[in-house]
């Protein structure tokens, strides 16, 4: 199955008759850690996976094997290594730890400035499929 793009105009129509609220999920772009808040790049991650295989003694294979890596494909590449190494609960728990790395004293998470700035101008209607709305 192909992955369908549509203009504007269709996108208008589907969050006006939403009335389940809409989710915006950030990319790296607007999520990095910058100043200390937000989630780590790729590079992050990745150390994040380096260390989870040490934790779990399987770092010798693991690094052994990660050599090979494509430098446009390490991020994936890590990941089904240690789901092979580790099985699929690893990658939730690299993914959890990944995520909380962001969070503040109270374990709220902490807000990058982009995208509080994205969500600013979605509420004063900079955004153009907002504008609409």
């Amino acid at each position: 199955m192909s992955i369908g793009f549509y203009d504007e105009r269709i996108l208008n129509i589907r969050l006006k008759k939403n009335n389940k609220g809409s989710t915006f999920l950030f990319g790296a772009a607007l999520s990095q850690v910058t100043n200390g808040v937000g989630i780590p790049n790729v590079e992050g991650v990745i150390e994040f996976i380096e260390e989870y295989a040490i934790e779990q003694e399987v770092d010798e294979l693991y690094f052994e094997e990660a050599k090979g890596f494509s430098e446009q494909d390490r991020y994936q590449q890590a990941f089904s290594l240690i789901a092979g190494l580790c099985g699929q609960e690893s990658v939730n728990e690299i993914i959890k730890r990944v995520v909380e790395s962001n969070l503040d004293e109270n374990g709220k998470h902490r807000v990058p400035k982009a995208i509080k700035d994205f969500v600013t101008s979605i509420k004063n209607g900079n955004i153009g499929f907002c504008r609409k709305l």
